[in-house]
């Protein structure tokens, strides 16, 4: 998809001068114009990217993609305006193009719309569909399955066994273990035949950006995923990059700080800050500070309130500044203190995780890393509203805590940039799933849980 938006957007840039001139466009007169706007492309594609629109399972939706489409669109044309009259000397480009700039914008942007549908159904015909069987916990098997036929351009077809044309086999370790003499017999005949075999965790993560708890609950899990990263460069440069950009953000954003705090003292009064106790790394609980948006006394209500009353509690003020996060910036104060990073898990009040720790018994690993002011699972859901919603963001925080990098981190940064404008209400919540662990596995979670449990 990317190589494709390139190429149309230096078509587009093509016929822009050749429309702009009125007949072909000559090589020499083109090439003047393409290392500057080569350089303006890449970071359209960057625009791109963080609307979304590289992302298979959201553009399935044509009003998603739309909408998607139209915010990268108007974040382009915006971004091209800025580049070449505002960021870009004019003494090394050598052209302010007004028309050549708008023309190659309106060119290029609906032909990338019109190169995702294609692509969209092209993927989606069995020219491009591999035939998979998956072997594992019946809970797992119907959860793979029902993705795979939700969003056929993933290219997969769940098949059962023995089914004509198999070409993957996903397999769960455990449940091979348990069931070996079908399991021996399976791996037997995909040796023979060459059939790719691909472990059941690999592939969930990456069709679902999400791990399953109940294949976590192992030491295996735990030394792969968290502690092979302690000692490494990347913590150490994660941490100088969170002290640097939250005195910078904080140092930007100062005359909107001081803007909300005035407002709220003026219009609901003292105290303008709300500190409230949440469980960061080795589950030690420090207090995070955020501009006060709900009326006082309201943090009385517990845990896992309903939305209704709890959103009753919300002060006027307090919906604007939440609905553009603007109540979260103090919490760049925890980030430069080091209780909190700018990525990684969101750091959940302790009288919730008293709750949530009865239902997932591993709740703990999370905080085996530094809690973040955003986060994969903040991206990806809502605000959690219940236990269930709970463990759907405990899926993706585990994803997060095994996958955690310096480009994963950029990526979360930047496609937070949208998530901003983007309501709780308009993300589905989770259906509560059960954690169904017994026996060795339920006894191993609890342990690994412990590991990070909040200090009491």
């Amino acid at each position: 998809m990317v190589i494709g938006d390139l190429l149309l957007m230096l078509g587009g840039l093509f016929v822009a001068l050749s429309i702009r001139h009125g007949h072909i466009s000559d090589i020499d007169y083109y090439t003047t114009h393409l290392i500057p706007f080569l350089i303006l492309f890449v970071s359209w594609a960057f625009f791109v990217q963080m609307y979304g629109l590289y992302d298979l399972g959201r553009i399935r939706d044509l009003p998603t993609m739309i909408r998607m489409w139209f915010g990268a669109s108007t974040a382009n044309i915006l971004w091209g305006v800025a580049f070449f009259y505002f960021f870009y000397p004019y003494s090394f480009v050598g052209m302010t193009p007004k028309t050549n700039l708008f023309l190659a914008w309106a060119i290029a942007h609906p032909a990338i719309l019109v190169w995702r549908r294609l692509l969209l159904r092209g993927l989606e015909t069995r020219l491009f569909t591999r035939r998979v069987v998956i072997l594992g916990e019946e809970g797992h098997v119907r959860e793979i399955s029902d993705q795979l036929r939700k969003y056929p351009q993933l290219g997969y077809e769940p098949v059962a066994y023995g089914s004509p044309g198999m070409e993957m086999i996903v397999a769960d370790e455990k449940w091979m273990e348990s069931n070996w003499d079908k399991a021996g017999t399976i791996m037997s005949w995909a040796g023979e035949q060459r059939i790719q075999v691909m472990g059941l965790e690999g592939f969930y993560e990456s069709l679902l950006g999400k791990a399953a708890p109940e294949l976590v609950a192992s030491t295996g899990w735990l030394l792969g995923a968290v502690y092979a990263r302690h000692g490494g460069w990347y913590l150490r440069v994660k941490r100088w990059f969170d002290w640097v950009a939250a005195a910078l953000i904080l140092l930007v954003s100062s005359p909107v700080t001081l803007l909300a705090a005035a407002l709220i003292r003026w219009f609901d009064g003292s105290p303008v800050f709300f500190g409230q106790k949440r469980v960061g790394r080795m589950g030690q609980e420090f207090i995070l500070w955020k501009f006060r948006t709900m009326k006082m006394g309201a943090d009385k209500m517990g845990p896992f309130a309903e939305t209704k009353v709890r959103d009753e509690q919300v002060t006027r003020l307090g919906k604007f500044l939440r609905r553009y996060r603007i109540d979260e910036f103090p919490q760049l104060w925890n980030v430069m203190k080091g209780e909190m990073s700018l990525v990684g898990p969101r750091p959940e009040w302790s009288a919730e995780v008293d709750v949530i720790e009865k239902a997932i018994p591993h709740y703990g690993i999370r905080h085996l890393v530094r809690p973040g002011v955003t986060g994969w699972a903040q991206l990806n859901f809502r605000a959690t509203n219940s236990v269930g919603d709970s463990l759907e963001k405990f899926r993706y925080d585990l994803y997060y805590i095994k996958h955690m990098s310096l480009d994963l981190d950029l990526t979360i940064l930047i496609r937070t940039a949208v998530r901003l404008l983007t309501r709780d209400s308009s993300v589905p919540g989770a259906r509560f799933r059960e954690l169904k662990m017994v026996g060795t596995s339920s006894t191993m979670a609890t342990a690994l849980g412990s590991l990070g449990r909040r200090k009491r």
